[in-house]
Formats: structure tokens, sequence, C-alpha cells
């Protein structure tokens, strides 16, 4: 319940915000790593089908010179625990 409510209080603002935040405070990034990555799902879940939010924040977590090596980890892979949609299929047999 912890990380949950730290990732929607201080890490659902706007990602140049998020950023600065991270920036700013180097530790955050450890202490609340765990609310960091449901934050990192929450917008791969929402943010469309080209996922350009998501995109925006990991590549900019990525490419920050202020954030630990770990902070920049978190986001650049999709959740492989993620549920991805399943196929459809389509019976190519006679009926």
């Amino acid at each position: 319940m912890f990380d949950y409510a730290v990732a929607r209080t201080l890490f659902r603002v706007p990602t140049d915000a998020l950023l600065a935040r991270l920036a700013a405070d180097r530790e955050l990034v450890i202490v609340a790593r765990p609310s960091l990555m449901l934050h990192f799902h929450y917008m791969w879940t929402t943010s469309g089908a080209a996922r350009g939010d998501f995109w925006e924040l990991a590549l900019g977590t990525a490419s920050s010179e202020k954030l630990p090596a770990i902070g920049k980890l978190i986001g650049p892979p999709p959740r492989p625990n993620s549920p991805r949609p399943r196929p459809t299929l389509k019976c190519s047999c006679p009926h």
C-alpha cells in the first residue's frame, strides 16, 4: 500500500517535474524503487498504443546525468510480468 501511495502522490506528475524531483533527491530512486516501478507500469499501460509518455520518461531517466545508474535501469524494458493481450487465433480449417 505504501509503494502505491508514493507512486500516486510523488510520481504522477508531468515527466519534466518527475525527472527534476529524481535529480534533486538521488536517494529517492533507491528508497522508492518499488513505487517508481509501479509508476513506470502505470505509464506503460495508460500512454496509448505508441506509449509516447512511457518512452519520454524512460529515455529521460536513461539519459539523465544526475540520476544514479540504478535509476536508469527501471524503465527501459517493458515489464515482462505485465499481462499482454493474447493474439486472436482464427481457425483456418473447414468447419
